[in-house]
């Protein structure tokens, strides 16, 4: 049991300083792991003794410090969770890569097209991105915005209207489902689109 507990610690360690590095060294959170897996590998390397006392008390200390590590992340992420993803003191709002994002579908915003295809393919994926624009404003608290030629757009309302304009009523005429006339990505099957569809109404639902 010490040699797993070294050989966990050893990876929370690499697993850690892996998404450190790929974040451009500028998130000291995903060091915390690390944090973790020193303390597990310390762990690890002093229960490794022929005293069965010394053996237990820092195998019972390795699985506090694991129990600990374990419930301080389900809190956090549950407070999280209660407190909405992001709110307006949360940094993902203001990163760079959001605010170009943000630029980039003010810039192209437009429903009868997948923005960036080419001619002739823009309705691949359209069904997909429109599911993707929902769960992004939605995650960002975004219900209106001014677009480059001056207009003041709300994309719950205008995304409304082209799911509705595109809806295929079901038999009976109770229910309706959604279809991509473009094949690409399996969007032409009903279930998949449907339930694409089905995502971005409730986004919208979210934000009102």
């Amino acid at each position: 049991m010490a040699k797993l507990t070294m050989v966990f610690g050893g990876l929370l360690v690499v697993v850690s300083l892996g998404f450190w590095f790929a974040m451009g060294r500028t998130e000291s959170a995903a060091l915390h792991p690390a944090g973790l897996g020193v303390l597990l590998v310390l762990c690890g390397a002093l229960a490794n003794t022929e005293s069965s006392r010394q053996r237990m008390l820092w195998m019972h200390i390795a699985v506090t410090v694991g129990l600990l590590g374990f419930l301080i992340t389900g809190i956090n992420a549950a407070v999280q969770i209660a407190k909405g993803t992001v709110t307006e003191g949360n940094p993902l709002k203001f990163d760079e890569r959001v605010a170009a994002a943000l630029a980039w579908v003010k810039a192209h915003y437009r429903f009868d097209a997948n923005p960036g295809m080419r001619p002739g393919n823009q309705r691949d994926g359209l069904f997909y991105y429109y599911g993707v624009m929902g769960r992004t404003f939605d995650l960002l608290h975004v219900t209106s915005f001014a677009t480059p030629d001056g207009r003041t757009v709300d994309w719950r309302a205008d995304l409304f209207q082209a799911i509705k304009s595109q809806a295929i009523p079901a038999s009976g005429g109770a229910s309706a489902l959604w279809r991509n006339s473009s094949r690409r990505w399996g969007e032409q099957v009903p279930h998949i689109t449907t339930t694409y569809m089905l995502m971005a109404l409730k986004h919208i639902a979210a934000t009102l």
